[in-house]
């Protein structure tokens, strides 16, 4: 499956591994390989839910709210880190809000 993103990208939300805004849809190279049953985007955030329950992170995360334990923006997608009863519970049928 192949993710476009597209728009503004100051924090990296695009998961492009830069912070240029985009005009057109641009391929996110980092999630070639997975097939997602969720996708959601926000204003400096984007969320991709892959269908075995990882869920991908990039953009703002001055606050660590990526969940990679830094506190740096995240410009590629990134596997949030999780117990495993949540990582269970994402397998599941849930939304996303970002």
């Amino acid at each position: 499956m192949l993710v476009y993103t597209w728009g503004a990208n100051l924090n990296g939300q695009l998961g492009l591994n830069d912070t240029e805004e985009r005009n057109q849809p641009t391929i996110v190279e980092a999630l070639i390989d997975y097939s997602f049953k969720k996708i959601s985007c926000g204003a400096a955030h984007s969320g991709f839910l892959e269908k075995q329950g990882k869920l991908f992170l990039c953009g703002a995360n001055s606050f660590g709210q990526i969940g990679n334990a830094t506190e740096e923006d995240c410009l590629v997608p990134v596997v949030a880190q999780f117990d495993e009863n949540l990582h269970d519970d994402l397998k599941e049928d849930v939304d996303i809000s970002i």
